[in-house]
């Protein structure tokens, strides 16, 4: 899965003048005067521009501020600060719109992320201090889509994700990552719901795929790894160690034919001791290699 983290710039603006007036009016052309309960502009040493209302010589009221790197802020002021609700658009084309606190980007609003004039997704939800944070909803440009729970702009919590292909993912974040107890529905192949780590099946869980064969006990590093049971769809069933998603160590195998082999395997195969009992009581029993019987245990 992509990983969703992305900061946003904190907008802090620093007043550069102290003066006072009072009067609701077209604010003096000369920028040496007092700028009170007036409505006008001041272009800054910066390069960035001002245009909307002034009291005590300070932002305060509706107005537009224009970065000297080309950004535009739209909306409302207080003490020269943009102060709720208010619209950013940055100089790479993205625009937030929503609430601002004390020149920060906080509250509730809509992040749209541009880059090279392209969409790449959209964020409508919870703000802190310039980041995702709280509840929100991420939706990608390729329809993939994220609801739920977002820590200093990353994806931590609990949530949902639904991938573009039509998989889904419900259960605990960490990071960005799956961590946790979850969920994962593939569209077209399997169902699994147990313990993750990083983004990985890891720890215990049951995988049940389309066809009917299930698998329920360990897993690492997002194979089978450990004790567990594997069945399989026309009832053929496997119980014992596995590494590495393949039976190893010691299990035992049951066939659909009433047939049942328990000793030890390597790499999905009969390999080690091990005995083999038929249907019909008979045991062939001793040293096996690659499924096939080397020889009877000389021991």
């Amino acid at each position: 899965m992509r990983v969703f983290i992305h900061s946003f710039t904190l907008v802090v603006f620093t007043i550069f003048f102290t003066l006072k007036v009072y009067a609701i009016d077209k604010c003096p052309k000369d920028s040496g005067l007092v700028f009170d309960n007036c409505i006008g502009t001041f272009q800054f040493k910066d390069g960035s521009k001002y245009t909307g209302f002034w009291i005590d010589n300070r932002k305060n009221g509706n107005g537009v501020y224009k970065f000297s790197d080309k950004s535009v802020y739209k909306g409302y002021f207080k003490n020269g600060k943009p102060h709720g609700e208010g619209e950013l658009k940055y100089a790479d084309g993205s625009i937030y719109t929503g609430k601002f606190l004390n020149g920060v980007i906080s509250g509730r609003g809509e992040y749209k992320h541009f880059r090279n004039n392209k969409l790449l997704g959209t964020y409508n939800g919870e703000f802190q201090n310039g980041k995702e944070n709280g509840k929100g909803v991420y939706i990608w440009s390729d329809g993939s889509k994220y609801e739920g729970s977002f820590v200093l702009g990353k994806i931590h919590g609990k949530g949902t994700y639904i991938f573009s292909n039509g998989d889904k993912y419900i259960g605990n974040f960490k990071d960005g990552l799956f961590h946790g107890k979850g969920i994962y529905i593939s569209s077209k192949s399997y169902k699994y719901d147990g313990d993750f780590s990083f983004g990985k099946k890891n720890g215990t869980g049951i995988l049940i795929f389309n066809n009917g064969t299930k698998y329920q006990g360990q897993f690492k590093g997002d194979k089978k790894n450990g004790n567990g049971e594997l069945i399989f769809s026309d009832n053929t069933k496997y119980k014992g160690t596995f590494k590495n998603g393949l039976f190893s160590g010691y299990g035992e195998y049951f066939l659909i034919n009433g047939d049942k082999y328990e000793g030890y395997f390597e790499n999905g195969k009969y390999h080690g001791l091990g005995r083999y009992i038929f249907k019909n009581g008979k045991v062939k029993e001793g040293i096996w290699k690659n499924n096939d019987f080397a020889h009877k245990n000389r021991n």
